[in-house]
């Protein structure tokens, strides 16, 4: 701010230089011109919050003191959070510039609350402990700026610790600087090198159609190295092949690699052999890769487990049915044959008398399901089977079975009639052809298990038929209108006791909407103003939480009825309504030479 102030030359207006002249002297306006200047630039410099306090003074050099006075005294608790977050400030991905900039600023700031101290002994001190002090200062500046530099710089960092004294802080900015950029030259020079090597290793011959090599270096167009010159060149020469671990060639001609020529003459016997396990060493490597390729993500793996697992639990299980089929051994053998149709079937279910518990022979017949410990369940026979799971299914709307057991090596469903009864509070009706499963109050129809071959089967694919008992259950819009248009939370109440009453809060009731309603709508507008002014509409808006910069709370709206225009006056209170409409009323006398015919409001007091 002191630095803007110079460069329009304006510093006298804040620091007191230029007083302020009498009012009857000449210089007096041009005083007056560039103190209001500066307060203006002083008023929009600053924070809102700051400015609601500073509005109203006129002198730029009474707000500066004023400011100056409130926020000009050091905060030790800024300082010591600029000095902990200097010690904190690492590298990282910066650069050593934009790293260096960071703490610089850190410094400065601190330096703006404390600085530097200066002796003021007129004779010349000989201690020369200010001197001490402020190389003292440069070494912690120094500590600061190394310690957070990456490990690369370590090399830096022990020069300059080995020095002595310590230099400045811009010349070690100026080492560290350099050791940056001999790292980046360097790795950009490794870059180029592995690209050029990248596109060596990507050559093609255009001849053979094999890569690492050039048309004009294949040995398949220009011929094969003879025996002796090959055995004469791998001795002279320096070069190992990476594929198969010999000197003499590298992987771009290796006939192991590439495969041998044709015609192609080995010393011995020997040669052949090694030829042919290179070949099947070669071919059991890429056929070892091949599988290795081969992956499955751990999303495949569950998914495959579990269809595995699911075809495991659908498997019915000989030895199993044998024992089961031996509790039927005293019906005939057409039952018998009905008996075992049903280890095929998984959707039907038997009601059992005798079964204490549901047991259930497949997993997708359950809604949900726990693991639990192994329960053991003894069988007609003096057989027993193990239950590993339990959980809930569904067969019907209405009909559902809670506390199923599942025993993975049973082949049969079965509905325990006792377990059934209590746990539904249902009651079942046996016929000689069917029996029928339903509710005890309402009477409603909620399963039917018919008798087949002398067991009551209920199959759960086949739909449901039901012509349930509803003498009593109507609509809920005919026991609300009978019962005087009773509210939704007492029918939900009657509902609790008497079951037969259908209660949801779709329902709706036009009387009761109309009952409601103090007042008819409001008839659609068929007027038109056909001039302006005709009529006005006026409204006040506020009061709002923040005031404007001249404490306005309130805003005055005049709408015009025929253009629709629209004046906006801004007020402190709302006694100024009256002011404000007057003086409408005058302009639009003066200016436009009409007459204001009818102010529409909402009768509200401040329009009386």
């Amino acid at each position: 701010m002191i630095t803007a102030l110079i460069a329009k030359n304006k510093l006298e207006f804040v620091d007191g230089s230029a007083p302020e002249p009498a009012k009857g002297e000449d210089t007096y306006q041009t005083w007056r011109r560039c103190n209001n200047m500066v307060v203006s630039w002083i008023v929009h410099s600053v924070s809102p919050s700051i400015r609601q306090s500073i509005l109203w003074m006129s002198k730029a050099e009474d707000i500066w003191k004023d400011l100056k006075s409130r926020y000009f005294q050091g905060n030790l608790i800024r300082v010591s959070d600029l000095q902990m977050e200097a010690f904190s400030i690492k590298q990282g991905d910066l650069t050593v510039t934009d790293y260096f900039t960071k703490l610089r600023v850190i410094w400065d700031e601190i330096e703006n609350f404390r600085p530097d101290p200066g002796c003021s002994c007129k004779a010349e001190c000989p201690c020369e402990a200010i001197s001490v002090i402020l190389q003292r200062k440069v070494e912690d500046l120094v500590m600061q700026f190394l310690r957070g530099l990456n490990k690369q710089y370590n090399n830096v960092k022990s020069h300059v610790l080995y020095m002595d004294p310590m230099p400045s802080i811009n010349k070690v900015f100026s080492y560290v600087a350099q050791q940056e950029r001999q790292i980046m030259g360097s790795n950009m020079l490794n870059e180029s090198e592995v690209k050029i090597n990248t596109a060596n290793n990507q050559l093609s011959c255009t001849f053979c159609g094999k890569n690492g090599h050039l048309e004009a270096n294949c040995y398949r167009k220009n011929g094969f190295l003879q025996n002796n010159d090959a055995k004469g060149f791998k001795n002279s020469s320096k070069k190992v092949c990476v594929h198969c671990g010999r000197t003499g060639h590298t992987i771009d001609v290796c006939y192991r690699k590439h495969e041998f020529p044709p015609g192609y003459k080995f010393s011995n016997s020997r040669a052949n052999a090694v030829k042919t396990v290179d070949a099947q060493q070669e071919n059991g490597q890429d056929s070892t890769g091949q599988e290795q390729d081969f992956r499955l993500t751990q999303q495949q793996y569950q998914a495959l487990m579990s269809l595995l697992q699911e075809n495991k639990e659908d498997t019915p299980i000989d030895s199993n049915t044998s024992k089961v089929n031996t509790v039927c051994k005293d019906l005939s053998q057409r039952g018998n044959s009905f008996i075992s149709s049903f280890s095929c079937k998984r959707d039907i279910w038997i009601l059992d008398s005798g079964a204490t518990d549901h047991v259930s022979c497949s997993l997708k017949h359950f809604a949900s399901y726990n693991k639990i410990e192994p329960i053991i369940v003894s069988l007609p026979n003096n057989t027993h089977v193990t239950a590993t799971h339990r959980g809930y299914i569904k067969l019907k709307d209405k009909l559902f079975l809670k506390d199923v057991l599942f025993i993975p090596s049973f082949v049969y469903n079965l509905v325990s009639i006792s377990k059934l009864v209590s746990t539904l509070n249902v009651e079942i009706v046996f016929t000689s052809k069917s029996c029928v499963i339903q509710e005890q109050i309402s009477k409603e129809k909620i399963g039917i298990a018919k008798s087949n071959h002398g067991l009551y089967v209920i199959d759960n694919h086949a739909a449901l038929h039901t012509t349930s008992h509803k003498c009593n259950s109507v609509d809920v819009n005919l026991w609300h209108d009978r019962l005087d248009h009773m509210s939704d939370e007492r029918l939900a109440i009657l509902k609790q006791k008497h079951l037969y009453i259908n209660f949801d809060k779709t329902g709706r009731c036009d009387s009761c909407h109309f009952a409601k309603q103090k007042k008819l709508p409001f008839p659609k507008s068929t007027s038109y103003v056909a001039n302006c002014f005709d009529i006005l509409h006026v409204d006040i808006w506020g009061p709002y939480s923040i005031p404007s910069l001249h404490s306005h709370r309130y805003f005055l709206t005049i709408v015009d009825g025929h253009s629709r225009f629209t004046w906006v006056y801004l007020m402190c209170n709302k006694s100024e309504t009256r002011k404000h409409l007057e003086h409408f009323v005058h302009l639009i006398k003066n200016q436009f030479e009409k007459s204001i015919k009818i102010i529409r409001s909402d009768n509200g007091p401040k329009f009386k």
